[in-house]
């Protein structure tokens, strides 16, 4: 059952950050064609984007590698900074309604920020990277054509499957990231072995680890949002709804892998991006 419980709930989140992202992304582009507001890359189209796009995150990467080892508390400014920005963007379009001048998105984004940063849990970092998942996912695939996007999908795979098995800095960095709730990653608490003391990567010193929580990256969840949003904005609602499907039965299946021998870190992005890829492929032949 703990089994069952853990792959439904992550893939619920994966389904939940889909359908918030894409209907964040469709109101986005509306406004966009309406000229209210500018997308984020001048030429969508332009497959320079994606390489654009991919060297940005990984000077990001670099630059919270610096602050784990240099200025840990670097990092919780990072963290509430993607948490307001991003879940603003998705609450303000979603609700847009004003109090005394203020967007109300912007009043609840500041109170979800807040509540995440003063009083970390499993809960509110779920909840927290849910909305920044799907606001900064939603104007990213909003903004760029499909093409640009696949190759940013490509891009990112190749980097995760270098990340995990050969350099093995994305570990280091997850462990890092998740030795407290932070909102850049999804987390299911899985209760498998006795409470053990591990060494911490942030402070050094050894704390107690009562249970192993499985972990999903955020760029886990927002890559492929990325790839349904451009779909949706640029194709069909049918072909990004079945690529979306093609996404989570990915997840779905990696994650029926994972829990064979839980621990192992694996990449998620390689497998969820081919299952997006090949559901996308299949959908313009409908």
């Amino acid at each position: 059952m703990e089994v069952a419980r853990v792959i439904l709930v992550i893939t619920a989140m994966f389904i939940l950050v889909q359908a918030i992202g894409m209907t964040t992304a469709n109101e986005f582009n509306q406004l966009v064609q309406a000229g209210e507001i500018e997308p984020a890359f001048e030429d969508p189209s332009n497959p320079a984007n994606a390489v654009g796009m991919f060297a940005y995150l990984l000077v990001m990467t670099g630059i919270l590698l610096a602050a784990i080892r240099y200025k840990k508390k670097l990092l919780l400014v990072f963290e509430a900074l993607a948490i307001f920005l991003a879940t603003d963007i998705v609450l303000e379009l979603l609700i847009p309604v004003t109090l005394l001048m203020i967007p109300l998105g912007t009043v609840l984004a500041a109170a979800i920020t807040a509540w995440k940063m003063l009083k970390p849990t499993i809960l509110n970092q779920n909840i927290a990277l849910i909305l920044s998942v799907s606001g900064a996912g939603a104007i990213l695939g909003a903004s760029m054509g499909i093409l640009p996007t696949l190759i940013l999908m490509l891009l990112l795979a190749i980097y995760d499957f270098i990340a995990v098995f050969l350099t093995k800095h994305m570990v280091y960095l997850a462990k890092a990231v998740t030795e407290r709730p932070t909102a850049f990653t999804a987390a299911i608490p899985y209760k498998f072995s006795k409470p053990t003391h591990v060494k911490s990567i942030q402070t050094g010193k050894k704390q107690l680890k009562k249970a192993h929580t499985f972990q999903l990256g955020g760029g886990d969840f927002a890559i492929p949002l990325v790839f349904t949003s451009s779909i949706l904005v640029n194709h069909s609602v049918t072909s990004a709804i079945i690529t979306s499907i093609g996404a989570t039965l990915s997840l779905f299946i990696l994650f029926y892998m994972v829990m064979k021998e839980p621990g192992r870190p694996l990449p998620a992005l390689p497998p969820i991006c081919a299952g997006a890829t090949i559901a996308f492929l299949l959908s313009t032949m409908v």
